[in-house]
């Protein structure tokens, strides 16, 4: 039955109800803001997580890659890349001058020098053709023993020492550089070149002790062809040409060998210099235009000079110990041509 009360209880009911239902709703639609605010934090987080980490990640493969850089990460600035430092190297001084003037018959030149690569110049102000020969003492021979030696015969002396290169055989006025690496030691100049009579220079004085002390740094010198002594020939390079230039002389050979250049006159030929060096009469069919003097075995030099187009033979003036004979004598003798 309806009554006042029922109702009033009904409609209390109905809004009791009501409330219930709004406020359900309302924690839903809480708890769906929560969720989706959790979401935006959750992503935002790894964004900014992913930033971080590729930023240091660039950092750290530049910096690998030696590309110095700073990376802000609160904006994109401008990358700096510090200038690549310098690295100083070391070149060794060129190689030290020895300039001996060779005369009627003497050596004028230092005593003393240090050892290593030296460029040894010699300026002919005789009368007579000269060249220098170094020769250094081998290990427990004196001086006097070499000198007493030379009084027999070149080959006994030869036996006492060690080749070590020079300038070869120019004419009065001329000129001639070679660059060798002389080791610490007893050396002395020597002159084998023949007088008028036959008689070697040196037989007439023209002999010079040198002392070559610690071994100074030096740049070998650079080349622009080279040359191999063997027994007994040489091996020249082709072509060779006019002007300055720079041999590298390497002694394949057994023995010790040398090169002594002439350059033949107009309209002369090799019968000329052979007849003229068996039956030496009157002015040579050629002139002494240099060369390197004996180096030993093994050993390399440098050969510096100032070609003239013409003919040229190369020879070697060293006896064979077995024979006796010069190497010229067993084939170490070539024409060249410089064009």
């Amino acid at each position: 039955m309806f009554t006042p009360n029922t109702y009033l209880m009904n409609v209390m009911a109905d809004a009791h109800r009501d409330d219930l239902l709004q406020e359900a709703q309302a924690r839903r639609i809480a708890l769906q803001l929560q969720k989706e605010q959790r979401q935006m934090n959750s992503r935002r987080l790894l964004t900014e997580t992913t930033t971080i980490t590729w930023r240091r990640r660039w950092q750290q493969l530049l910096v690998g890659t030696g590309l110095a850089a700073t990376l802000l990460l609160n904006g994109c600035q401008p990358m700096v890349v510090p200038p690549t430092p310098v690295v100083q190297t070391e070149v060794a001084p060129a190689a030290a001058i020895l300039t001996i003037k060779t005369s009627d018959y003497a050596f004028e030149a230092p005593t003393e020098i240090n050892g290593g690569w030296v460029r040894i110049v010699q300026e002919n102000v005789g009368q007579e053709p000269h060249h220098v020969q170094l020769a250094r003492l081998n290990e427990g021979v004196t001086a006097e023993q070499f000198q007493a030696a030379l009084q027999a015969g070149p080959n006994g002396a030869l036996a006492l020492v060690t080749l070590a290169g020079g300038p070869g055989v120019v004419d009065p006025a001329g000129r001639a550089a070679v660059t060798v690496y002389l080791e610490p030691g007893q050396y002395f100049l020597l002159c084998f070149v023949p007088d008028a009579m036959g008689m070697p220079h040196l037989a007439h004085g023209m002999i010079a002790p040198l002392t070559v002390g610690e071994i100074v740094a030096a740049a070998e010198p650079v080349a622009q062809a080279e040359v191999k002594f063997v027994d007994f020939s040489y091996v020249l390079p082709s072509p060779i040409v006019a002007g300055e230039q720079t041999w590298r002389i390497v002694d394949d050979g057994e023995q010790p060998h040398e090169m002594m250049l002439i350059k033949l006159a107009a309209g002369k030929t090799m019968a000329d210099v052979q007849q003229w060096m068996m039956q030496p009469a009157g002015a040579p069919p050629f002139a002494n235009v240099g060369g390197m003097q004996g180096i030993a075995h093994s050993a390399t030099a440098y050969l510096h000079l100032n070609l003239e187009p013409g003919n040229y033979v190369a020879l070697c003036h060293i006896p064979d110990p077995a024979s006796g004979k010069e190497h010229m004598e067993l084939g170490m003798v070539m024409p060249f041509q410089v064009e």
